[in-house]
């Protein structure tokens, strides 16, 4: 028996406790005391009352979830540690499990290994660490029958699949609500090379912003008629199930899927960028302010019956920029930058493109009618492929000036690109060469200045006269001028 509020301090023992239940009508903390998650039984919370708090545990994952909650438990756990078996699972209305700073390493199950949140459940996680887990049918973390599922500032890590039908390796949620913010995931495997992100249901809400996927089998699955807003994800050198298509690092597939793609980076990837085949005519997807560069077969591969909108992107180095045979059905697309585009002139001045070029197909300004108050694309200080600096695109600059994605080291989401090893990030390599077979001391334009300080500095690699002003990037660094803005020069001739 316990007083309600009270703190039940446990101490390390050689073999872990017995299964702690907590109580229904008090609210009770229980800690370890020594600097490290303390070994305990496995923990049973149900129907226990808001305020209920768990830290610094181990629970035993041996037999049964670590930490069941049921029947309306609300729990507030921190530093809670899942090793091996299975770890937290919520299940049942009204319960709801904040779990912030929890570590599930090495779980395994037959799905949920990691984390399984049920039937109208709300479950939480912050800065959570997933690694290593390994589930026979689907997914490290599942939620389905209506549960609320919300990641935050997490990573997931070199988790495996071992089925070979229809399933996730890392995020699995079905028929449930989905947040999930500032998140990355590296490294999964599937043998099938299945998603690491399977998101299915009809009307259920998944809202992916600032998410990161790198060097996984897969990617991004999207089916069953969900609305899923993917703002600012970024895709990168993730494979995709082999069938007559090399499947995408988004893949929408079957039935009446509402898909907005803003802010994106999807690059080297496998397969397409983005593949879209539902059969369902009420599906859409609406693409913007994104980038796609390097991908296998096509940055968007479009065969689906349903609508596509195409807005203010920027596509590079594809076999083709948007493929498929249903093109007739795509809306717009209006004022993006293809590499493929028939006629130079033509397409930038009959279709005013946002940017288009002059002689270097590389080398991209605002169009020359594009009206001032459409350059800034985005609000200042949010992602999308574009900068409103000098007129150039791809530029670098201060956090107020760049909108890009594939700017210097200040295009935030090129910082969570790989870098192999010559200090210039893989992604910005992609685009200005196509390869990242170049080093940083490499000089392409012979101007004097290596790449990495190309890099550094947010100019362009291929040119030495970046903003086009006469005055080379070189002489400009030289005399302190910006060679980025074309009316910021010397005003001393160059040596």
């Amino acid at each position: 028996a316990v007083c309600d509020g009270a703190t039940i301090d446990v101490q390390f023992e050689e073999s872990p406790a017995s299964s702690f239940v907590l109580p229904t009508d008090k609210v009770v903390t229980i800690r370890g005391i020594s600097s490290l998650p303390t070994q305990t039984g496995n923990i049973l919370a149900d129907g226990t009352p808001p305020g209920t708090r768990l830290e610094r545990l181990e629970p035993d994952t041996s037999v049964g979830y670590g930490l069941l909650a049921l029947n309306g438990a609300q729990v507030i756990a921190d530093d809670l540690v899942f090793f091996g078996g299975r770890g937290l699972q919520a299940q049942s209305p009204g319960t709801e499990v904040i779990c912030t700073d929890c570590i599930f390493d090495q779980n395994n199950a037959v799905f949920g290994s990691s984390v399984f949140a049920s039937n109208s459940a709300k479950l939480v996680l912050n800065r959570a660490t997933v690694s290593d887990a390994t589930s026979s049918n689907d997914a490290a973390v599942y939620a389905n029958n209506g549960a609320e599922l919300e990641i935050y500032d997490s990573e997931f890590t070199t988790n495996e699949l071992t089925n070979a039908g229809e399933a996730a390796t890392g995020l699995a949620v079905r028929s449930a609500d989905l947040i999930l913010e500032r998140t990355s995931f590296t490294g999964h495997i599937s043998g099938d090379r299945q998603p690491t992100i399977l998101l299915s249901g009809f009307a259920t809400s998944h809202q992916l912003t600032d998410v990161k996927l790198v060097d996984n089998d897969g990617g991004v699955w999207i089916t069953g008629s969900a609305q899923v807003d993917l703002t600012g994800l970024v895709a990168y050198r993730n494979g995709g199930k082999i069938t007559a298509e090399r499947e995408g690092a988004v893949e929408v597939r079957n039935g009446g899927n509402i898909v907005t793609l803003y802010n994106a980076e999807l690059a080297a990837n496998d397969g397409p960028g983005l593949n879209i085949s539902p059969t369902d005519p009420t599906s859409t997807v609406d693409v913007g302010w994104s980038t796609f560069v390097g991908n296998g077969e096509a940055g968007i591969a479009y065969t689906a019956a349903g609508g596509l909108t195409v807005n203010y992107s920027v596509f590079n180095f594809h076999t083709s920029d948007i493929a498929g045979p249903n093109l007739m059905s795509l809306t717009g697309p209006q004022e993006n930058w293809y590499e493929h585009a028939t006629s130079v002139f033509d397409h930038c001045a009959t279709v005013y493109p946002a940017v288009c070029y002059s002689g270097d197909p590389q080398f991209l300004t605002f169009h020359p009618n594009l009206q001032s108050d459409r350059w800034v694309l985005r609000p200042e200080g949010q992602a999308g492929p574009l900068w409103n600096g000098a007129g150039n695109i791809f530029g670098a600059g201060d956090p107020f000036s760049i909108i890009g994605h594939s700017g210097g080291p200040l295009g935030d989401a090129m910082q969570w690109y790989a870098d192999d090893g010559d200090g210039v990030r893989d992604g910005w390599e992609l685009f200005w060469h196509g390869t990242t077979d170049n080093d940083g001391e490499d000089d392409v334009d012979g101007d004097g200045v290596d790449e990495l300080t190309e890099y550094n500095r947010g100019t362009s690699p291929i040119h030495q006269d970046t903003d086009e002003d006469t005055y080379p990037d070189d002489c400009e660094e030289l005399f302190g001028t910006n060679p980025q803005n074309p009316l910021s020069f010397p005003l001393s001739q160059c040596p």
